[in-house]
């Protein structure tokens, strides 16, 4: 059997799932991030899975890896499974490792690398499976050990692989197109019945059972006090987009709690903040609005009253984002008294030590 599919990240930002569903795309791998932070997840990650999964594409996922050795490659794993946590996946949860500040490590510790990593995610209850390029793969790995864990091929070309060993996916080029994605995209060829393996053996969060139908999507605008098995499926949406549900679960109640949830989720997606779920709404629970990324650079220094500069603009809109008033100036990079009363009301409202320094941990809660 083959399949045909897509992998994707930050990279796309404009995606029409049911265009792409209906382009004959089969399967999805979506990056879930890179390195060994969970900052470090990939701005378009939540987005991606809801799409894909709001029109019955089956998602896998990869992490991007700078680990230089085990400890690094553990670190990086666990700031992966907390990622993805909660959700589930029909196909491989992949170790991409192909950085060029890898490159000279040797092939003792580039396989050590990716072994730490991937017996990690096995430990956790997932399918594993390394990512790689062809040179990697014969020159970098030991394929004596590695040749355990599925493979997802690396090599773009439009005449076949050439890799002599057993893989499971291919991803041939790296400049395909697709009708609903606007620009490039990655495309692969997966040969093996993943979404029947993984679920057989009961991994990567899914069930040897079939899930349950799913609920129906709201035709009516939900507000506070509405309820109903339309409230599920805003709620299902929310959970799967990792925004609380706190106590109350997937009860089919649009309380407080439910409201507040979607209120963030709309500042997310840079829509009017009023917690109904109407059409818009709607559209970013499906994955069909690309979630706002912030424009401008994220600050690697203590801010303080009297700064200046894109630092201070990345921390104005992620205090707007978040809907604290930072006054009537606006996002203008300038560090002024009312940017630092809403860094206060923020840090209070984090649990944070409220002096109105833009440190390390204040950056870390804004960028969560």
């Amino acid at each position: 059997m083959e399949k045909r599919g897509i992998d994707i990240s930050y990279a796309q930002t404009s995606v029409d799932w049911a265009k792409v569903k209906a382009a004959g795309v089969e399967f999805a791998m979506v990056r879930a991030g890179y390195g060994r932070e969970l900052s470090q997840k990939d701005s378009m990650f939540e987005s991606h899975y809801a799409g894909a999964k709001s029109v019955g594409i089956p998602v896998g996922t990869y992490w991007y890896s700078y680990a230089k050795d085990v400890d690094g490659a553990k670190k990086e794993a666990a700031a992966c499974l907390e990622t993805i946590r909660g959700k589930s996946f029909e196909y491989p949860v992949a170790f991409d490792i192909e950085d060029p500040s890898q490159r000279d490590l040797g092939k003792d510790v580039i396989t050590d690398i990716a072994v730490a990593f991937l017996e990690e995610i096995e430990k956790a209850g997932y399918f594993a499976t390394l990512y790689s390029s062809l040179d990697w793969l014969r020159n970098r790995l030991d394929y004596d050990r590695i040749k355990r864990f599925d493979i997802w091929l690396a090599q773009w070309r439009d005449a076949g692989a050439t890799y002599e060993h057993p893989y499971g996916m291919w991803q041939y080029t790296s400049s395909g197109s697709v009708d609903g994605i606007a620009g490039r995209v990655d495309r692969d060829i997966a040969y093996k019945d993943y979404v029947a393996i993984i679920r057989e053996a009961g991994l990567n969060g899914t069930s040897a059972t079939p899930a349950a139908p799913s609920y129906p999507e709201p035709t009516r605008n939900i507000v506070n006090y509405t309820t109903g098995d339309d409230v599920k499926w805003v709620q299902e949406k929310l959970q799967g987009l990792g925004y609380s549900l706190g106590s109350y679960g997937i009860d089919g109640k649009y309380g407080n709690t439910c409201e507040s949830s979607v209120k963030q989720l709309q500042r997310d997606y840079g829509l009017s903040v009023d917690g109904i779920v109407g059409p818009d709404t709607r559209k970013a629970l499906k994955g069909q609005i690309v979630k706002a990324v912030n424009p401008y650079r994220k600050p690697t220094q203590n801010i303080y009253l009297g700064d200046w500069g894109d630092g201070i603009r990345w921390v104005q809109y992620e205090l707007k984002r978040r809907g604290y008033n930072i006054g009537s100036t606006g996002i203008d990079g300038k560090y002024g008294t009312s940017t630092k009363a809403a860094v206060e009301r923020f840090q209070r409202a984090s649990g944070l030590t409220v002096d109105g320094i833009v440190g390390p941990k204040t950056r870390e809660a804004l960028a969560a």
